[in-house]
């Protein structure tokens, strides 16, 4: 546990958007369009549990895809402990009041850099010097947004994605999985979901998933028994290959469960119904990623993940993210300036579109499950 609770809610110490509905439509910023996008992929509907009629699944991702072209021109280097990460947090939150939710539903978990420091990789100021070398200053204070979504019983999913990146756009790293649950909680607030549904868009997660620890640790032993799951997304947008990964840990190995084999019918589901392309990949549960800090804690976790796949042994350019038979998965664009929303829009606009609606259209249907624990 940490020594001092640093945590507070955003609304209780002052900071109320007290702004009336027609002037938050109004903001300076620029609003995302969630308008949907008939246009696109007109033949894919389908069924929810328990809802009789059909539900139009064409523009899926779009909104996601609104909120990435956003975060990447607008809201760049989000660096951990900076003014810029800050400025998302507040967008987060303001982007999520715009959507209909009460300042009592959503928390800003603020934590100070003391409350963190024996997580990190080296020394903390070995580390704010690399993640700082190009200028400026930093806060003593990173945050978490949090919000809640009820659910008919205290049963937890939580989803996450860290809306932190380096000294780049972050398109990839990781606007896109900040954006993907930003639908997802759009799309969530008129539905009628079994479990609670708690979106956690951490913090600080580049030099060493400071943001998932304190949430983690923040939590009570009660809300720890509550986790059903935990679903985290990042780098979605690195290759047209798009992975799942879903287990826990037993004696030590990765190891799948009455869960994920849940979680994987409805992956097949898909597959079978809309002849989409989704992979499942035990590994990947062990990716870098915020998810970590629930695996080793004894919870089952969900990583979504697109990447692409180039043949063993023949030279490429990116960063290796694990091996698979005989390929290896790469990372083709993030920690670098190619991780925009210009670049990846321009070079794939195809994979853009296919990898937001498959993980929007996913993370739904798993979120409207009742599972059988």
């Amino acid at each position: 546990m940490l020594a001092a609770s640093v945590g507070c809610n955003w609304f209780e110490s002052g900071n109320q958007d007290t702004r009336t509905e027609r002037e938050r439509t109004e903001r300076s910023r620029d609003p995302v369009d969630t308008t949907p996008d008939n246009d696109n992929r007109d033949d894919r509907q389908t069924e929810r549990p328990g809802i009789s009629e059909p539900v139009d699944l064409s523009n899926y991702g779009q909104i996601a895809i609104s909120y990435i072209e956003h975060m990447s021109e607008n809201l760049y280097d989000r660096f951990p402990f900076s003014y810029r990460e800050k400025e998302t947090a507040l967008w987060i939150v303001d982007e999520l009041i715009g959507m209909g939710y009460s300042p009592d539903d959503i928390e800003v978990q603020e934590f100070h850099h003391t409350a963190v420091r024996r997580w990190l990789w080296g020394t903390w100021e070995d580390t704010m010097r690399w993640q700082f070398a190009g200028g400026g200053d930093y806060l003593e204070y990173s945050q978490n947004v949090i919000l809640t979504v009820p659910g008919r019983v205290e049963s937890t999913i939580i989803v996450g994605a860290h809306y932190d990146s380096l000294l780049y756009p972050g398109a990839s790293d990781n606007a896109s999985g900040s954006a993907l649950i930003l639908e997802s909680a759009a799309r969530m607030i008129d539905q009628d979901n079994y479990h609670t549904i708690v979106y956690v868009f951490f913090g600080a997660e580049e030099i060493g998933l400071l943001g998932a620890f304190y949430y983690y640790e923040s939590l009570t032993r009660q809300q720890r028994n509550n986790i059903v799951f935990m679903v985290n997304s990042d780098v979605l947008l690195e290759g047209d290959y798009v992975v799942y990964g879903v287990g826990h840990l037993a004696a030590g190995q990765m190891a799948t469960n009455d869960l994920s084999r849940q979680v994987s019918a409805i992956s097949q589901g898909l597959r079978d119904e809309h002849e989409v392309q989704i992979s499942t990949y035990l590994p990947a549960i062990n990716m870098s990623s915020d998810q970590l800090v629930f695996l080793h804690n004894g919870h089952t976790v969900v990583f979504f993940v697109g990447v692409h796949l180039h043949p063993r042994g023949s030279p490429y350019n990116g960063i290796h993210l694990a091996d698979y038979g005989d390929y290896i998965m790469t990372g083709r664009v993030f920690h670098s300036n190619e991780d925009s929303y210009a670049y990846i829009s321009e070079t794939w606009p195809e994979m853009l579109e296919e990898n937001m609606w498959i993980f929007s259209v996913f993370l739904e249907q798993m979120l409207l499950t009742k599972y059988i624990l």
